[in-house]
Parts: C-alpha cells; structure tokens; sequence
C-alpha cells in the first residue's frame, strides 16, 4: 500500500505477472464490470476484499499508522491460465 494525492493505493501482481496499482474505486469499477459479464460470486468476493483493504488501510493511515511501500515480490510469478478476472 501507498498513498497518491490522499488516495491509499494497492500495489499487486496480476495472473498475467504484471504489477497493478489500484485504489478503492478501481475495485468497484471492477466489481460493476465483472457483473456485466457473468463473473462468479468468488471473483467479485475476491475483488470486494481487497477494495475493503485499501479502505481499512486509509482508516489506520487517518489514524497515524504508517508504513512504506514495498513492490510485489514477482519472483515467484508464473504466467498460468486462471481466472480472466485477476
């Protein structure tokens, strides 16, 4: 997690091995998205807990926790087929 312009800001690694950044909005744009396709339950429960991360992660910033920002560990990446949504 990081902060930009006040936004807390998720930093994770993709099924594809790619490096997104996202805020809380990002995830429920994703969520509404993954509505309109069909997506299963679990992939928007998925995308809805990481969306309640970023929010909590804000809250504990408001409240003077910090910390710094350490990018997603991608050694151990592997490009697989799994689910469209990741």
């Amino acid at each position: 997690m990081f902060r930009i312009k006040d936004e807390m800001v998720l930093s994770y690694s993709t099924a594809e091995c790619k490096i997104r950044n996202v805020t809380s909005s990002d995830m429920s744009s994703d969520i509404s998205k993954m509505e309109a396709v069909g997506a299963t339950e679990a992939d928007k429960l998925v995308r809805a807990s990481m969306r309640d991360d970023i929010q909590g992660c804000d809250k504990a910033f408001r409240l003077g926790f910090t910390w710094t920002y350490k990018e997603p560990d991608m050694r151990h990446c592997k490009k697989a087929a799994s689910s469209q949504f990741h």
